[in-house]
This record gives structure tokens, C-alpha cells and sequence, in this order.
């Protein structure tokens, strides 16, 4: 004869699992930013550099000719290392040309502001810069529609590095 029981112990350890994060201990071990959101975000408007050849590729201008590096972390070391490997420059970036293939509307994200200055002081009077934050949502759009005129954030965000 088999015991009766009220339910599989399987189910019960699961249910006992999913309320564990609930927990004030676990609470204080979440991130309250995602790690994107910590990095300074700079959109432009800026015209495509380059020749299109191996050593000078076509890029945005401000984008790095070699493209952005990985910070290389030992094997083994885990997230402690790389969050203490410093990082400098342009870090992320990602771009959707205009309608005439002539200018590229950007993202570019960086750890800090200072990272940016190029981008930020540039007197260029091709490059339009709008810091993240600090212009109207409404402004930028319109600045981009200008040159593209199907551009949305939700296709350019979903592109990007997140």
C-alpha cells in the first residue's frame, strides 16, 4: 500500500524556492540600476567617415576605426575582476543610417561624461548632439525624423546593446 500525501514533494520545494527571493536578505543583493543605465548616453547626428577599407572603415564619425574593445578579464576570475578592470573611451555603440546614406544617427555610451568630450564639444556644424536626460524625448525625435523619416526608438533601442 502506497502513503497518501497531500501533494509532490517536488512542487512543495519549489514553491518554498520561489518565496526565498522574496526575502529581505536576497532583496538587498539585487542591483536598483541595470548596469546600461549607469553608463553615460550620448545620441548624435553625425556624418559617415572613412574610406571603407580594412584600416579606415565607413563608421560615424567619433566611432572607433577598429570598433569598440572588449576588456579582456583572466578566465576564472568572474564579474569582481571585470567590474574593477577600468574602462575608458567610447564603450557601446550603435547606429542606424539616414535615408540618404550620407549621415548616421547614433547612440554612443561611455562610463563617464569626460569620455564623451569630442562628441560633446565638437563645433562641427554637421554633428547634432543630444545628451540623454537632457532634452525632451519629443526634440530628439524630431532631429531624427528629419534625416530618417520612419525612425522610432523602439526599432533603434531593440538594436542596440542593452
Amino acid at each position: 500500500m502506497r502513503p497518501v500525501t497531500t501533494g509532490h514533494p517536488v512542487s512543495a520545494a519549489l514553491l518554498l524556492l520561489s518565496l526565498v527571493p522574496a526575502s529581505p536578505a536576497f532583496a538587498q543583493m539585487r542591483h536598483s540600476t541595470a548596469p546600461a543605465d549607469s553608463l553615460v548616453h550620448v545620441f548624435a547626428v553625425v556624418p559617415l567617415i572613412g574610406s571603407g577599407t580594412p584600416i579606415d572603415p565607413k563608421r560615424p564619425m567619433f566611432a572607433p576605426a577598429q570598433g569598440v574593445q572588449a576588456v579582456a578579464v583572466p578566465i576564472g576570475n568572474g564579474p569582481a575582476v571585470a567590474a574593477a578592470t577600468p574602462r575608458s573611451g567610447i564603450i557601446g555603440y550603435h547606429m542606424e543610417l539616414s535615408d540618404d546614406g550620407n549621415q548616421a544617427i547614433v547612440e554612443f555610451m561611455a562610463v563617464s561624461k569626460a569620455d564623451l568630450q569630442a562628441i560633446l564639444t565638437t563645433s562641427d556644424s554637421r554633428v547634432q548632439v543630444f545628451v540623454k536626460g537632457e532634452q525632451s524625448k519629443d526634440a530628439v525625435l524630431a532631429a531624427f525624423q528629419a534625416i530618417k523619416k520612419d525612425f522610432s526608438f523602439d526599432k533603434f533601442l531593440v538594436s542596440g546593446v542593452r
